[in-house]
């Protein structure tokens, strides 16, 4: 394991870091630019934060992290604490490539923040890359942004998003339009692989 230690309003925290992550793939290693990862301030899970981090990081972009708070660090369900870059409402969609939503079972008031609604349909708007993880595509369709688009969810989601009329791909991997969903955290490597792959395409 891998931990980086830093010191910032003098409080430590640490970004624990599997080591055996997979490598990302060399066809997609060589682009740069600045990709968003959005986590809440409690309860993400560890690895569809801590993988896709590194896999794109390795991949030669920045990855900057946005939550409720850069005064707290954010504490995800097992081991890792992370101090955001900025807050929700100090994203400028301008700067960054592409936008990555982490899920949270726990984090439904999170979601539910209209300043976070209004910043990825702004990322959508801009026709930018959009990864969903977990529950997270449940929420994207709650707010408007999967009409004729297909994805998948967390199967406790599935039959929720196709009563909504959402097209719902049982995989484990969907990618259409701007869109990228993933259903569990078991596929966050294959997941960040992907990501690299569609931005290339950009």
């Amino acid at each position: 394991m891998f931990c980086a230690m830093c010191l910032c309003d003098s409080v430590a925290y640490c970004e624990t870091l599997d080591a055996n992550v997979p490598s990302t793939s060399e066809a997609a290693i060589g682009k740069s630019g600045y990709i968003l990862i959005i986590i809440p301030q409690y309860n993400f899970p560890d690895d569809e934060y801590t993988i896709p981090k590194v896999i794109l990081s390795r991949g030669g972009y920045t990855v900057e992290v946005a939550s409720q708070s850069t005064r707290e660090v954010a504490l995800g369900t097992d081991t890792i604490k992370v101090r955001p870059n900025l807050t929700i409402d100090q994203i400028n969609v301008d700067k960054y490539d592409a936008l990555i939503l982490v899920g949270g079972y726990l984090s439904k008031k999170f979601y539910e923040s209209p300043t976070l609604e209004a910043k990825v349909k702004e990322f959508n708007s801009r026709g930018k890359l959009i990864g969903a993880m977990d529950n997270m595509p449940y929420y994207l369709a709650k707010w408007g942004l999967l009409k004729d688009v297909k994805v998948t969810v967390h199967p406790s989601l599935a039959k929720t998003i196709q009563k909504m009329g959402i097209n719902y791909v049982e995989k484990d991997i969907v990618i259409d339009q701007n869109f990228i969903t993933v259903n569990i955290y078991r596929y966050s490597d294959a997941f960040a692989n992907d990501f690299l792959e569609e931005l290339k395409k950009r």
